[in-house]
């Protein structure tokens, strides 16, 4: 496991460690990133699904506190977006922000994609194609 930083809703450090997990046959281009508190509870999860668009492009399809108090307003969905643009080595981008055959960026979403468009300038809303994005740059240390 993985530690993740991240900074909650009243300006706290939190640690949390996390996963990803690979698709497998029936999904192969499906990853999903999943967050666990510390010392970890494997019943309880935040986690994050994508799919792998190509080698530049993954999509965010589905993120989740799966009912878990303990994950909401801890600033851990602007943080897993930039995880998954590192570990994947590819840009991120969000479902669009109006619909498109039945795809489309839930409210709560829309709002994390807001705050890491301030947090991150990496990040920004794509206007002419509707959709958020978090491009992927190499750094070198």
């Amino acid at each position: 496991m993985e530690e993740l930083n991240t900074i909650d809703i009243e300006g706290n450090e939190c640690r949390f460690q996390y996963v990803i997990e690979y698709g497998d046959v029936l999904n192969p281009h499906e990853v999903t990133f999943k967050v666990f508190s510390i010392p970890q509870d494997p019943m309880r999860w935040f986690s994050y699904r994508l799919n792998i668009i190509d080698d530049q492009t993954a999509k965010g399809e589905m993120m989740t506190t799966n009912s878990c108090a303990e994950f909401a307003k801890k600033g851990i969905p602007e943080r897993i977006i930039e995880k998954a643009a590192e570990k994947l080595e590819r840009n991120i981008i969000s479902s669009p922000t109006i619909a498109q055959e039945g795809d489309y960026l839930v409210g709560p979403s829309y709002s994390v994609w807001l705050r890491l468009t301030e947090q991150n300038d990496s990040a920004s809303l794509d206007e002419e194609n509707h959709r958020f994005i978090l491009l992927y740059q190499v750094v070198n240390n």
